[in-house]
């Protein structure tokens, strides 16, 4: 993910462990995120656990980007 000048500018999915196929959410919900300048996406229908993993990973990114000294 990329934050230019306080938004989120770019997301990238590097990596993807589910049972679905990335290209099930990619593009879809990271043009969704910068879009909505939030992890607070609309799930994909027939990709829910993919989506929810998704959206996790976006939070997780966002609350390290606003406390990068925390290491959850």
């Amino acid at each position: 993910m990329i934050i230019r000048d306080g938004k989120i500018a770019q997301v990238e999915i590097t990596q993807c462990d589910t049972h679905y196929p990335q290209s099930d959410i990619d593009p879809v919900l990271p043009n969704e995120v910068i879009a909505k300048q939030s992890a607070d996406v609309d799930f994909v229908s027939g990709a829910t656990l993919s989506s929810y993993a998704f959206a996790m990973a976006v939070q997780q990114a966002l609350d390290q980007a606003q406390n990068p000294n925390d290491k959850g």
